[in-house]
């Protein structure tokens, strides 16, 4: 069996060959994390997929990772175990995994040939985990895909790290995480790395017409963070258009809320009736 190396003890004090240790990482079949006294999540990496980014895991996934730990449930405000979290672009699982170790509700997303490593690795940590996350397969430019990632929502947070990589895909994803933020209070934050100049700027001025951007410092969250990584929180510019996707997604959660208690008021009403007619039965036997 292949043997983990364990994130925190390898990059402690990596201040000067950090990204030799980071690829040390990024080669390694399996990488642990530790979450909890002597708890720790397992994931395994894949270097043969070529066709995408998400065999392995990247700086970023570990950045934002860090950030949560430390802020999550201060910013929601309520028990993580009622928050619901989507991931785009989640690869092999690391950070969905350790959101779902803080007992959040997750759904991971990436395309399809990620998701049976993305499986596997919500099988091997499934044990140390409150709510088993859901993977789902998502192309950002797939209407389908996206409609049906939204109906596990509504998300009180949407992450994704990474996923800057090509400027034709940059609308399609900001249009996704659009489609994730449809409550007025969603957090949102990306966590980035300039893999394409092209697409960097593009992302940075597309993301500002749709959202408020603020960025986030990275150096004191991690020791070997640095300004490679580009931390990210957006909010929802409150429009019309932005309005009514919260009404819409308010007033399913109503109608789903009144669907229910209709139904229970009908069998309330057919089991008085019910026992009514026993009554009468009874009494016409007397």
């Amino acid at each position: 069996m292949a043997k983990a190396l364990n994130f925190q003890n390898y990059m402690r004090g990596a201040d000067e060959d950090k990204d030799s240790r980071f690829f040390e990482l990024a080669n390694s079949k399996l990488v642990q994390y530790a979450v909890a006294g002597s708890r720790h999540l397992e994931i395994e990496q894949d270097t043969s997929l070529h066709d995408c980014c998400g065999g392995i895991i990247w700086e970023t996934s570990f950045v934002l990772a860090a950030y949560l730990e430390q802020n999550l449930e201060a910013r929601v405000g309520r028990p993580l175990r009622k928050v619901k979290v989507v991931e785009l672009g989640a690869g092999c699982g690391l950070l969905g995994l350790r959101l779902a170790s803080m007992k959040c509700k997750v759904v991971l997303t990436d395309v399809d040939q990620v998701l049976p490593l993305m499986v596997k690795n919500i099988s091997r940590n499934e044990s140390k985990l409150m709510h088993c996350p859901v993977a789902l397969p998502l192309d950002w430019e797939c209407t389908a895909h996206v409609q049906a990632v939204a109906e596990h929502g509504p998300f009180d947070v949407v992450v994704a790290t990474d996923v800057v990589f090509a400027a034709r895909l940059v609308r399609p994803l900001l249009e996704s995480i659009k489609a994730f933020s449809v409550k007025p209070n969603t957090l949102i934050w990306v966590c980035i790395q300039e893999r394409c100049a092209e697409a960097f700027t593009c992302f940075m001025k597309a993301a500002e017409e749709d959202f408020e951007v603020k960025r986030i410092p990275v150096e004191n969250l991690i020791e070997f963070a640095d300004q490679e990584s580009v931390l990210l929180e957006l909010s929802r510019r409150c429009d019309e258009s932005r309005r009514k996707e919260a009404s819409v997604a308010v007033l399913g959660e109503k109608r789903k809320k009144k669907k229910a208690d209709g139904e229970l008021r009908q069998t309330e009403t057919r089991a008085e009736k019910s026992e009514k007619k026993k009554r009468t039965s009874k009494s016409g036997c007397t």
